[in-house]
């Protein structure tokens, strides 16, 4: 992971907005049966804003599958699994649960994330449970099952492919640095 990446002409701003940009990359492989991964978390309260801010994640090389529950307790809430390719965004929700996951389990993957500056990862909840919800598992076909973790109350999974999202002024197709560049106040 690279955080605070940026053009040196674009830092004052994203300090302003407190936006830090991280780029993130994985290995192919897996550990055990899942895919290489991020540890579950929620983003901790920032101070600057007093909420527990969102995350914009967008694909650069391979493909993601980002996982976000409601809640990181007994019951778990709405359980989304997005499956992502290159240049499309997922945006994780203020205060769900989340974990990347690189789905194509035989090539790296690479990812950008716009978040907040002051973020700080809570994983107490997620460890209490010993992950999340649902786990995604390699079947000997290469291909992304799911695995219910029996230490949360049932709840289903519904899992979707990226989609646009006009409704927060993201454009599809252009990368969202790019959108930040040319609106800062656009983008997170």
């Amino acid at each position: 992971m690279y955080a605070d990446i940026g053009r040196t002409e674009d830092m004052a701003i994203l300090w302003e907005r407190m936006l830090l940009v991280a780029a993130v990359g994985y290995v192919s492989g897996t550990l055990g049966r899942e895919p290489i991964r991020s540890r579950g978390h929620v983003h901790a309260i920032a101070p600057q804003s007093g909420w527990s801010p969102p995350e914009l994640f967008e694909i650069w090389h391979g493909t993601a599958i980002v996982f976000a529950q409601e809640f990181a307790q007994d019951y778990p809430g709405c359980c989304i699994a997005v499956v992502a390719e290159v240049r499309q965004h997922v945006v994780v929700p203020p205060g769900w649960a989340h974990r990347v996951f690189n789905a194509g389990v035989s090539e790296q993957m690479v990812f950008g994330a716009f978040c907040d500056r002051q973020y700080g990862f809570i994983y107490g909840g997620v460890r209490s449970h010993n992950g999340l919800a649902h786990f995604p598992v390699v079947q000997p076909d290469g291909s992304i099952g799911w695995l219910s973790n029996a230490n949360y109350e049932h709840s289903e999974l519904a899992i979707h492919k990226a989609r646009p999202y006009p409704e927060l002024g993201l454009r599809q197709g252009v990368p969202m640095y790019r959108q930040f560049i040319e609106i800062p106040y656009s983008v997170a």
